[in-house]
């Protein structure tokens, strides 16, 4: 069976008004719905269109997720990991206060995930630091990330259909278009379970 994890909008959805009246248009397009960031431009290879993925439900650490959350875990190299915060259940991406202290992270986490070497970590919130603009937590643990070699997979959906997968993994394809000189590419993500 596959689970498709991505966020499909309409086009009249008005987040695309938004990614239009903030002044970088098509761009900000990137970073709408089910995506990666990508400040760096650095090529994602094309043979990470499939990994093995272990999902770890975070919905019981509060807004910032600890290095706990995976204690246990077998998280191998070129792994995604995805989080379950709840966060994309519980708000609409329709409306703002989805974007506004969403759970994210910590810092102590991240960094241990990157030295696994995974090549994605998968939210289903906002991003996996707060904050939206240049030079902020959130742009600058994209960049960490991207320095190491992994990408971020932002606003991940239907979480809640991989019953009984907490803690065991589980393969996922993924699909993209790397368009150059954009910092936001659209991801298809399915789970085969």
């Amino acid at each position: 069976m596959f689970v498709n994890l991505s966020l499909s909008l309409p086009q009249d959805h008005p987040i695309f008004s938004l990614a239009n009246s903030d002044g970088y248009g098509p761009t900000s397009h990137g970073h709408v719905g089910t995506h990666l960031d990508t400040y760096l431009q650095v090529p994602i290879p094309v043979d990470w269109c499939e990994r093995r993925a272990v999902l770890i439900d975070a919905r019981s650490h509060g807004s910032v997720v600890s290095e706990t959350a995976i204690d246990g875990l077998d998280i191998r190299e070129g792994d995604m990991v995805i989080f379950r915060t709840g966060r994309m259940e519980e708000t609409a991406y329709t409306v703002p206060e989805y974007f506004m202290n969403h759970p994210v992270l910590d810092w102590e986490l991240i960094r241990t995930l990157l030295k696994k070497k995974i090549s994605f970590i998968g939210i289903d919130a906002a991003g996996i630091r707060p904050g939206k603009k240049l030079g902020d937590e959130h742009h600058l643990a994209d960049i960490e990330c991207e320095e190491s070699g992994c990408y971020v997979i932002e606003n991940l959906t239907n979480l809640e259909s991989l019953p009984d997968r907490s803690r065991s993994d589980f393969p996922v394809r993924l699909g993209w278009i790397q368009h150059q000189g954009a910092s936001g590419v659209p991801v298809k993500v399915i789970a085969v379970v």
